[in-house]
């Protein structure tokens, strides 16, 4: 998988309704681009279609269904994206405390985030320490147009590597009403698009309002090699500049 690359559609929820109009608030800022819901302007039935047959494979911005993604959210046990969730509409009903895990809440709002913050959880900090590097790297990266293939032409094994993903309009917060959150999307290289996660969940939902991501994010994010992604990165843009002065 590389930056120009979609990823796989994921299987809408069983139940699930088109988009809100709120998730069509756009904003064309190259290089800062993020996802937006196309289901709010054509069917739902017709949407993937759409996106296969109208944009090619390799276009830089794309655009996500945010709905089809709501059901691989980031309590899943296997699989998925972290950090999605259902409409903003049905999250911000439940206002910006914490939740009890057992609340009883409609099905449409058993996966928001306010039924996972967790203030007392311990390893916040590390947590978001070694995140934020993470993520520090994948952007360099991104911004430096180092891909896949362009490591592969270096001779530069491409792992680990953390891809970004750059997506047109703004995500809605599911806890602050009017508010816009995340631009990218993360996507670890090595994971066949298994572990993945928006830009905005780390800073927004994690520091600010204290959701603790699930057991199985936190298990990759602890494990991740840093040091030699730091390392790929490096041997990916020297050999970048090398080319462009010759």
């Amino acid at each position: 998988w590389a930056f120009g690359t979609m990823p796989q559609a994921a299987a809408a929820p069983p139940g699930g309704s088109c988009p809100s109009d709120a998730d069509c608030m756009l904003a064309f800022k190259p290089g800062f681009d993020s996802r937006f819901t196309l289901g709010a302007m054509i069917s739902c039935s017709t949407v993937l279609a759409i996106l296969v047959a109208g944009l090619a494979w390799s276009a830089r911005f794309v655009s996500l269904d945010t709905a089809g993604v709501a059901s691989q959210s980031s309590q899943l046990p296997v699989g998925g994206c972290e950090g999605y969730w259902p409409e903003a509409h049905a999250c911000l009903a439940l206002g910006q405390d914490a939740l009890a895990a057992g609340s009883r809440v409609p099905p449409e709002r058993q996966r928001c985030p306010q039924l996972f913050i967790d203030k007392k959880w311990v390893a916040k900090a590390d947590f978001l320490s070694k995140l934020e590097a993470i993520e520090a790297l994948a952007k360099e990266a991104f911004n430096a147009g180092l891909t896949s293939e362009a490591l592969a032409e270096c001779g530069v094994a491409a792992s680990p590597f953390v891809a970004v993903m750059g997506f047109r309009g703004l995500s809605p917060s599911r806890l602050e009403e009017g508010g816009l959150v995340g631009s990218r999307e993360f996507k670890d290289v090595d994971s066949d698009g298994d572990i993945c996660w928006p830009d905005g969940y780390r800073d927004h939902y994690i520091q600010t309002y204290s959701v603790k991501p699930s057991e199985r994010f936190q298990a990759y994010v602890r494990g991740f090699q840093l040091e030699a992604f730091g390392q790929v990165v490096h041997q990916g843009r020297a050999c970048l500049d090398k080319g462009r002065e010759a």
